[in-house]
């Protein structure tokens, strides 16, 4: 949801999505396929490698831990942090299991809930809820404007609601008809 509403802002999706160990290039993926599969470039990468794959005046996405090494390399960088309910934010993360068929044991969605917390205090990091972008908190997104900008270049409104009506990567099927907004 952020990726599109960042896209709608007219910054240009890097189409990566960085782990602790690389990242997943999805250029050149249909999104179904990336959505069903996970099918990407996987590029192990060290850190500032990875950091320097990301083009100027682009974004990329990731579950980011807080941690020394994260805030160090990330110091430069504007980083938009999305809060959610742990308990929507585990029901939607058992929706979307469910409907690509993929298996997740590995992965701990509270450890990486909470993984990213540390990020709301840090320098050159905006907070945005889900709950702001789903009820289209227009307020909050020309501030997200202001701190990507410096100023409101564009119609908050149009953009969050061309966002939501776009799917994405990890978009619910619960949520593809923007009436369910």
């Amino acid at each position: 949801m952020c990726g599109n509403l960042l896209s709608e802002l007219g910054i240009v999706n890097s189409l990566l999505h960085y782990k602790k160990t690389g990242y997943i290039s999805f250029k050149d993926v249909p999104l179904e396929e990336a959505k069903m599969n996970n099918t990407g470039k996987k590029v192990r990468a060290s850190y500032p490698d990875v950091l320097s794959d990301i083009p100027e005046e682009s974004f990329a996405l990731s579950h980011l831990q807080y941690n020394a090494e994260n805030v160090k390399y990330l110091k430069d960088f504007k980083k938009v942090l999305v809060k959610r309910d742990l308990s929507s934010a585990l029901s939607s993360f058992n929706d979307f299991v469910a409907e690509t068929n993929r298996t997740l044991e590995y992965f701990d969605m509270r450890q990486l809930y909470n993984g990213v917390k540390g990020w709301e205090n840090e320098h050159n990091t905006f907070i945005i809820t889900f709950d702001d972008m789903i009820n289209k908190n227009i307020e909050k997104i020309d501030q997200l404007q202001e701190f990507l900008f410096g100023e409101i270049k564009h119609d908050s409104e149009q953009a969050i609601t061309q966002a939501l009506a776009k799917d994405s990567v990890t978009k619910s099927n619960k949520r593809k008809n923007s009436e369910n907004f």
